[in-house]
């Protein structure tokens, strides 16, 4: 390498200064949060999906059902009925248009919300299993949709400094065809992560050992292990308007020679938006000052993924330059 190969060679990306930058961006385009609020604020405000007579069903028949009174499964239904019933009693499915890996962020899917400050929520009951998947289908789909919007809009607000809504419309067709396939492969890769869970969770449940507690949090060090390498690889498809597979190879490339900033920076977010929501949680559900947390919420989130949009195009363009330098050399030498 040479002394003016070093002079241009760039420095890699500053934590600090992403961040920073991220919070400017969002500062700057503040309709964006637009995004979250108005989410948080059907799941808040708005009426509530349910199917907890649907679920309710489905216990009672599991309770009832002769083929499936094997001591072992009655005893795990037995200790299990009262989560299953209080999951069945808050589940609104309309916080499936949170969608993962690309969706609006949140606050509210981790609250379940039973009142808000006009009283309680208005519920409706879905009691049609058919029904229910279609609107479970239908309901996915959309918030990828909405997702895609989101992420394409924040894309161009923090690399290009302006939100062309026509070209964001243009192309919010192929850029959803590919949320969509990723979304499929974070599906595939979590269910086949999920396995060794499977068979492992349930005998250790009924042992009654505290043994479960370690197994799910090796499990949890394997998601990450795994989900990792893919953290960027919606990045790719409206940073450079990739396919999938080539967003996800550039991702797990771009990981795997930046792990140790990479790795910061994600922890950095994550300690920021997971910190952050413990206090616009501290309101009651019931009071107008929950939607100060709301926009709170909205604004450091969305500032916080204008950072990794831009952290992306940084890191990225210091790898090439690494490369292109490394080669230089080897050719040199």
């Amino acid at each position: 390498m040479t002394q003016a190969d070093s002079k241009v060679l760039p420095s890699p990306p500053s934590l600090v200064k992403t961040l920073l930058a991220g919070f400017d961006v969002i500062s700057n385009h503040i309709e964006l949060i637009l995004f979250c609020i108005a989410l948080d604020g059907i799941l808040w405000l708005g009426p509530q999906i349910r199917l907890s007579i649907l679920i309710q069903s489905v216990i009672d028949w599991i309770s009832r059902n002769p083929d499936l009174q094997a001591p072992e499964m009655a005893g795990l239904m037995e200790s299990n009925r009262e989560a299953l019933s209080l999951i069945a009693e808050r589940l609104n499915l309309l916080t499936i248009l949170r969608t993962f890996p690309v969706g609006i962020s949140s606050l509210m899917i981790g609250r379940t919300p039973l009142e808000n400050p006009f009283g309680v929520a208005a519920v409706w009951q879905v009691t049609s299993s058919l029904f229910a998947i279609v609107l479970f289908i239908l309901l996915v789909l959309l918030g990828i949709y909405l997702g895609t919007l989101y992420f394409s809009a924040v894309s161009q607000a923090a690399l290009q400094e302006k939100i062309k809504w026509l070209d964001l419309f243009k192309h919010s067709p192929g850029h959803y065809m590919q949320v969509v396939m990723l979304s499929l492969l974070w599906l595939g890769v979590l269910f086949a992560a999920s396995i060794p869970l499977g068979c492992v969770l349930p005998i250790a449940l009924l042992s009654g050992s505290g043994i479960a507690n370690f197994i799910l949090v090796g499990y949890g060090i394997l998601l990450i292990w795994v989900l990792l390498p893919l953290i960027f690889a919606p990045h790719g498809i409206f940073v450079n308007h990739s396919s999938m597979w080539e967003s996800v190879l550039n991702s797990m490339r771009l990981t795997r020679y930046t792990l140790p900033s990479t790795g910061l920076f994600i922890l950095a977010i994550i300690l920021l938006s997971q910190g952050m929501d413990l206090l616009w949680n501290f309101t009651e559900n019931a009071s107008w000052l929950t939607a100060i947390g709301l926009i709170g919420h909205a604004f450091v989130t969305t500032s916080l993924l204008a950072a990794s949009f831009i952290y992306y195009r940084d890191a990225n363009n210091w790898l090439q330059r690494m490369l292109q330098i490394t080669k230089l050399s080897s050719m040199k030498a």
